[in-house]
């Protein structure tokens, strides 16, 4: 159930409710659990304490060695980071995803940002 959950994490969901996506995907995820069990499981591990959260840690830390092992293990090393029509061997890339916030301004004579915040004065 907590990897399904990370899956539709990892895949942008913002709700619980996005869980369901997974279950159109049946051939990629398999059976997956409805909503209410999916919030169910959640409830369950905040309300098991300290020891719930060392086991949880525990498996995700299992989980991260194992996968890392499997990426070393399929290429020698991690691949090269490709970059428009370069590959940059050694380097190890982080893609980060950015949200627009708007933002106000009292300055005199401040335009309107393409999503319209901001102040014409």
């Amino acid at each position: 159930m907590l990897a399904d959950i990370a899956c539709v994490i990892a895949d942008g969901a913002r709700a619980i409710s996005d869980f369901r996506v997974l279950a159109d995907q049946k051939d990629t995820f398999g059976q997956v659990a409805s909503v209410p069990t999916a919030y169910r499981t959640l409830e369950e591990v905040a309300e098991g304490g300290d020891r719930t959260a060392r086991k949880l840690a525990a498996a995700v830390n299992a989980a991260r060695r194992y996968a890392w092992s499997q990426v070393v293990a399929r290429h020698g090393r991690l691949p090269g980071v490709r970059v428009a029509d370069k590959v940059l061997a050694g380097m190890t890339c982080i893609r980060l995803d950015a949200t627009v916030t708007f933002a106000h301004s009292d300055k005199e004579l401040a335009e309107a940002t393409s999503k319209g915040s901001g102040t014409i004065g």
